[in-house]
């Protein structure tokens, strides 16, 4: 797709590349190893700011390395970061997982909890995907 050209790397490291498009209005992380409890909770506030700082519409979170993520990082994930995501310029947030994983498990967590809880300011739309191609097309093609 043409959004690889418009992309400014913001961080490139051993365990993650964020890079954003100001075009699109597209922050997009890749995870290159697995990391969890303070890393990833200080890597979720980080990609908070940027979303915040640069107005980001569109998410796209590859995960594809992390095998899992505990109970309470999950929870700290739903009651701290989910509610800013929520009052913020994001509209979509696709994260691309490797199925079958237990990754999955958090993905239908924060999609019921989106679909089904309180609404705020605007609706945030959840989609997990198995390739970066269709989360990309669903972030800036589908009305859904």
């Amino acid at each position: 797709m043409e959004v690889e050209r418009e992309l400014v790397v913001l961080k490139d490291n051993e365990r993650c590349t964020i890079k954003v498009c100001q075009t699109l209005s597209i922050l997009h992380i890749v995870c290159k190893k697995h990391f969890e409890n303070k890393e990833l909770r200080q890597n979720l506030l980080e990609v908070m700011e940027l979303i915040k700082a640069h107005k980001i519409r569109y998410f796209l979170g590859d995960v594809r390395s992390l095998h899992y993520m505990k109970m309470e990082d999950a929870n700290w994930l739903s009651t701290t970061i989910l509610p800013v995501m929520k009052i913020c310029s994001l509209q979509k947030w696709a994260r691309v997982e490797n199925p079958n994983s237990m990754i999955e498990l958090n993905s239908l967590q924060l999609k019921h909890k989106l679909e089904f809880e309180e609404t705020c300011k605007h609706e945030l739309q959840f989609e997990s995907f198995v390739d970066e191609e269709s989360a990309l097309h669903w972030l800036l093609f589908s009305e859904e």
